[in-house]
């Protein structure tokens, strides 16, 4: 849920959020204008007054349209101030880091002012028009009845209202199931408990004193080096397999060390672990279930993978093991072909994982 927040985030995210909150300002609107009309007998005498005084419509609406944007105003400083005191720990429960940002851009506080006019107009609007419409002869006679249409238009903006409170009762109760999936779901690996480190290539060619340092720390139990890790992945690599070269195979391919299963709890379904007693595992790889199934893999030891390095060179990669499937990507997205290759010393970038 944390990278929901970044910079690099998918902006429907931002388009969903605001459509809600334009929603419930829009129920916060309708629900002034029902209260203000429902009550509009309460102020009725004083629009007669007024009105005998000397007070045009204009005037009238003018002043109402004043209380709503005085309330609307109100309303926006609640709003700050509860912003400020309650985003501290809204930072803290999701892990962000977001700012309230009011000086940051010019365009900011005008289009808050901006916005609060909109919403008095909006919500005061009808109310003032109603209210100003009243025959000041008939008011303080004490004969003012809502009108056929006032009251239709009432019962329009009540359905209105309970139509859109029950859409987001319902958008909160698939929220939270989703949330409660995401939970509980069994991605395939132990999420609790790890530190991952981004930009391991900073730490250079101490790569292997850094790991044995943090792993001598109390508490630690494992650390691990990778060029990608659960919910952040490479690109797509294209392989091969020897003696069916007219196929290609699309994998994403993670570059790690010994440690890598054990340090997030995956489960081997079958071979093992790359091991420091084979040299040969130093080109080897693991495989996920899906790759398996995908490629058509019956019997790991007797496939190899063929790549080209760098120079055009083809390489053999023999399989070792296959890994229980887990979700390297959103929980979204189908569970893909995934290859786990050895991490030689002289790749240095990526992450460093510590549980």
């Amino acid at each position: 849920m944390q990278q929901e927040f970044k910079a690099a985030s998918d902006p429907k995210y931002l388009i969903i959020f605001g459509s809600v909150a334009i929603l419930i300002v829009l129920i916060a609107a309708v629900n002034f204008m029902n209260l203000s009309t429902a009550q509009a007998t309460r102020r009725a005498k004083e629009v007669g007054i007024k009105k005998i005084s000397g007070s045009t419509r204009r005037m009238l609406i003018f002043q109402f349209l004043s209380e709503s944007f005085m309330l609307s105003l109100i309303a926006l400083l609640i709003a700050l101030v509860l912003i400020r005191i309650t985003l501290p720990y809204f930072n803290d429960l999701l892990g962000a880091n977001l700012t309230l940002g009011l000086f940051r851009n010019w365009y900011t506080i005008p289009g808050l002012i901006l916005f609060t006019v909109f919403v008095g107009f909006l919500s005061g609007s009808y109310p003032a028009l109603f209210l100003s419409s009243f025959n000041p002869y008939e008011v303080l006679k004490g004969s003012v009845r809502n009108s056929q249409n006032n009251g239709r238009l009432r019962r329009v903006l009540v359905v209105f209202q309970f139509a859109v409170s029950i859409l987001l009762i319902i958008g909160t109760m698939i929220m939270y199931r989703q949330i409660n999936y995401m939970i509980n779901k069994d991605v395939g690996f132990n999420k609790e408990q790890v530190i991952v480190i981004n930009r391991a290539e900073a730490i250079g060619g101490k790569m292997k004193s850094f790991k044995e340092t943090v792993h001598n720390i109390p508490g630690v139990v494992n650390i691990s080096s990778s060029t990608a890790v659960p919910g952040r992945v490479n690109n797509n690599n294209g392989y091969m397999i020897e003696g069916r070269k007219d196929e290609t195979f699309l994998a994403v391919s993670n570059w790690a060390d010994y440690n890598f299963l054990e340090t997030y709890g995956m489960t081997l379904v079958s071979g093992r672990n790359f091991d420091e007693s084979y040299s040969s595992d130093k080109q080897a790889c693991i495989i996920n279930e899906t790759a398996k199934k995908d490629f058509n893999i019956t019997d790991i030891e007797k496939v190899r993978f063929m790549n080209p390095d760098d120079s055009g060179k083809i390489g053999y990669i023999p399989i070792i093991g296959v890994v229980k499937n887990f979700n390297f990507e959103s929980l979204r997205n189908p569970i893909g072909p995934y290859l786990i290759r050895f991490q030689n010393e002289g790749m240095l970038w990526g992450y460093i994982s510590v549980r």
